[in-house]
């Protein structure tokens, strides 16, 4: 028992309770209204994620699945999400995750904690690669179709030729009222060089935005610049947001470059064919590592999302690119990579002659 108190501490200690139980009784209060209306906060134990925390979501092509990592590039999980068929692209909205399945022909969803797993929510032709969503809209990109898809975001009202005469565009991102892809190659074949755009409603299409790309991959947009993956140089290219002074080497990579996507300070990217790992650099193009996360399977796209707090969470980079800030629900506990998968500190990573259809 705690020592005895003489009358005058013991009264300001009861007055002191007092208080303390009349807020405990008010915010239990709070909480229930709270609970009633949807807003309660998320849970306090140890096994609860910070309410800050970042993670990064990426595609497998080589075995048909989605991983996820904190920002940090630590508690990475190559398997988070299972049964894919050649996915491409990856996108973050609204609770659910994206993604294109190029052997499928569909557009596969789930929910952010990987549950409710759809690898056929919309149906579509054309082996559909990149993903975006913009304004109730879903876009897609149909590399064998040449083409741009949209559809509702419930998955209605698909139209597989919403933009016609790309060259087997391979990613799409959507901002500041525009969407932009980039054009791979004919048909499903590569040496495209050009990165389009055009408005949210199919108009003012321009297929040569921006010339001299080395078969351009993924893409990222922030308020002031563009960037591309080049697939065909190893390098990630930049240019202002206007598709104005164009640096097509603004970074080296380690391998053929898939997905591109911003967060804060830095830049991210997809090592795909050889590389099989996730880079880093600071947005300056400085301070690179190209093996910030490996031992991944054909790493295609990467997206990043911002939980700020449980109805909250910001969306940031939507299908490799810095877009849309969208409510998110929260992710579900710390998944380790399993095998050879590991967080990686240096760079080089060595390419292999390893023939995949792409």
């Amino acid at each position: 028992m705690p020592p005895k108190l003489p009358a005058d501490k013991e009264g300001d200690r009861a007055m002191r309770w007092g208080k303390l139980n009349g807020i405990a009784n008010l915010t239990m209060f709070i909480g229930i209204i709270a609970g009633v209306l949807g807003l309660a906060a998320a849970p306090t134990s140890a096994a609860a994620r910070p309410a800050s925390q970042a993670v990064i979501f990426w595609t497998n092509y080589g075995n048909g699945a989605i991983g996820r990592a904190w920002i940090s590039g630590s508690h990475a999980n190559a398997n988070f999400i299972t049964g894919a068929a050649g996915p491409v692209g990856v996108t973050v909205y609204g609770g659910y995750i994206y993604w294109g399945n190029a052997g499928y022909d569909s557009i596969g969803r789930a929910k952010l904690n990987g549950t409710d797993v759809d690898q056929h929510f919309i149906s579509v032709q054309g082996t559909p690669h990149g993903v975006a969503i913009a304004d109730g809209y879903i876009y897609w990109t149909e590399r064998f179709g040449n083409a741009i898809g949209r559809a509702k975001l419930n998955g209605r009202q698909v139209n597989n030729n919403f933009i016609r005469g790309a060259a087997g565009p391979w990613n799409i991102v959507a901002g500041g009222g525009y969407i932009y892809w980039t054009n791979f190659g004919y048909s499903g074949g590569s040496g495209g060089t050009t990165i389009g755009r055009a408005k949210l409603n199919g108009t003012d299409v321009n297929q040569h935005f921006i010339r001299g790309a080395a078969t351009p991959s993924g893409l990222a947009i922030s308020s002031t610049y563009i960037y591309w993956g080049n697939f065909g140089a190893d390098t990630i290219g930049r240019a202002n947001i206007n598709g104005s002074h164009v640096n097509e080497k603004f970074i080296r990579t380690a391998a053929p470059t898939g997905g591109v996507t911003l967060r804060g300070q830095w830049i991210y990217w997809a090592n795909y064919w050889g590389g099989d790992s996730i880079g880093r650099a600071a947005i300056s193009g400085k301070n690179v590592n190209n093996n910030f996360i490996r031992g991944l399977n054909g790493p295609t796209c990467v997206v990043t999302a911002a939980l700020v707090d449980r109805d909250h969470a910001r969306v940031q980079n939507a299908l490799c690119h810095e877009g849309r800030h969208d409510r998110l629900g929260w992710l579900d506990g710390h998944r380790r990579l399993p095998g050879n998968a590991r967080v990686g500190r240096g760079e080089g990573a060595g390419r292999r002659g390893i023939a995949r259809r792409y």
